[in-house]
């Protein structure tokens, strides 16, 4: 009775609701009234306006995140938005906001009833250069996150937070040292040891840096080192770094060239995003190789299973059965699993040949080895007996595995 009267109570608010929402006279407030019911509905008691830069530049749009506080996802598209003053900045609907003229406005994202601002300041001084934020140090085959600050002609705002826009590029001197990702701003994948000409431009503005990477590089581990690769799969493989000069091992899958040895066993892709995946698509021996810079190749040997090749069979319940008796005959199957070369594994039990071994009490626990009913278990009181399995079918046409042959003991208290 008291669920059926919570039930009641959880319907008709949310029948007010909606008769609330169908009854409101604009959007805005049907609005605000499906915002403080997804509040009440999600827990939410406090939210946070963020913004990625503090000052930003005419007609140049950045976007705040708004978050509550039993989540990180941005609840941006669902917050209502305003702006102090909309002709220093404008906000829209999911939280973009663009500078129109200088000044500094406050931009206010609210939820229901809860509700967070920021202010930003907007600038129309001009951008005179550009200045470069590097973390140390740079490691060969690793990858780093540049960033790039503006240096603006006003004695105010001279050097601001990471500046938005900028096309970056690379010169390598005198061999190939790395690339900038297409994926991510400023992020560079080094791919060797030595010097690198950095090039960061917006608009008319550019400026370079000579980017050092270290020649610190002793091994590349490839994982997993002992792979269970099976036909018509992909297996993905990763390559760690471990340097001279720091004790990181980061992960340089995608700085790292790979290769495969036996191409008409498998491929390896060597293009990112899917870097370090082999695609399997004939049995056989490969070898996997990642080098970088002058360390490597780092390998990993494998075999690529024979679905056809059996490595075991096991019981479902192990090779001992223990249960109780129900006080009343009953049925129950019994599981054979067989473990396959290629990684996969299948229930057998209808292709095994079952015998009862001698000793068991056959009055009051039977096993079937009649066809549909194979390995059918039949309790009809307390006692034990063992059973024996062998596989001497042809369904695994290559099987050469001395391992199809188990015993199981049941025990019925």
């Amino acid at each position: 009775m008291v669920e059926v009267i919570r039930y009641f109570r959880r319907s008709s608010v949310l029948f007010a609701v909606v008769l609330l929402v169908v009854a409101c006279d604009s959007d805005d407030d049907a609005l605000e009234l499906r915002n403080r019911f997804a509040v009440a509905a999600d827990n939410i008691s406090s939210v946070s306006v963020e913004t990625p830069l503090s000052v930003i530049e005419v007609d140049r749009p950045i976007t705040l995140s708004f978050t509550s506080n039993d989540t990180t996802e941005n609840l941006a598209a669902r917050a209502t938005w305003s702006s102090s003053n909309t002709s220093i900045a404008t906000v829209s609907a999911n939280g973009q906001v663009t500078g129109v003229a200088d000044g500094t406005v406050t931009i206010q994202g609210s939820l229901g009833p809860y509700s967070d601002s920021v202010d930003i300041r907007v600038s129309s001084a001009p951008l005179t250069g550009i200045e470069f934020v590097v973390p140390e140090p740079v490691n060969e085959c690793d990858s780093v996150q540049l960033q790039a600050k503006g240096i603006y002609a006003s004695d105010d705002d001279s050097v601001r937070e990471e500046l938005s826009g900028v096309v970056w590029s690379v010169s390598n001197s005198p061999a190939t040292v790395g690339v900038f990702s297409t994926t991510t701003n400023g992020l560079f994948r080094s791919s060797n040891a030595g010097t690198a000409v950095v090039t960061a431009t917006r608009g008319d503005v550019s400026e370079q840096l000579s980017l050092v990477i270290s020649d610190n590089l002793q091994n590349i581990v490839i994982t997993p080192s002992e792979p269970v690769v099976s036909l018509s799969s992909t297996t993905q493989f990763t390559a760690t770094a471990e340097y001279s000069t720091v004790a990181d091992t980061p992960d340089i899958t995608d700085n790292v060239s790979w290769s495969i040895d036996k191409t008409n066993l498998a491929g390896i892709d060597n293009t990112l995003p899917g870097k370090g995946a082999v695609s399997a698509t004939a049995i056989g021996e490969v070898v996997v190789s990642a080098t970088c810079g002058g360390v490597g190749p780092a390998t990993v040997a494998f075999s690529i299973g024979d679905p056809d090749i059996v490595t075991s069979i096991e019981f479902e319940w192990g090779s001992d059965l223990v249960f109780a008796y129900s006080g009343s005959e009953n049925e129950r199957q019994l599981i054979v699993w067989a473990n396959l070369q290629n990684g996969e594994r299948v229930r057998i039990e209808e292709e095994l040949n079952w015998t009862v071994l001698s000793g068991g009490d056959t009055n009051v626990l039977s096993v079937s080895n009649e066809e549909g009913s194979k390995g059918l278990l039949t309790v009809r009181g307390r006692g034990s007996l063992s059973v024996r399995v062998k596989y001497d079918g042809d369904r695994f046409d290559n099987d050469e595995s001395i391992l199809n042959e188990k015993t199981l003991r049941i025990t019925v208290n």
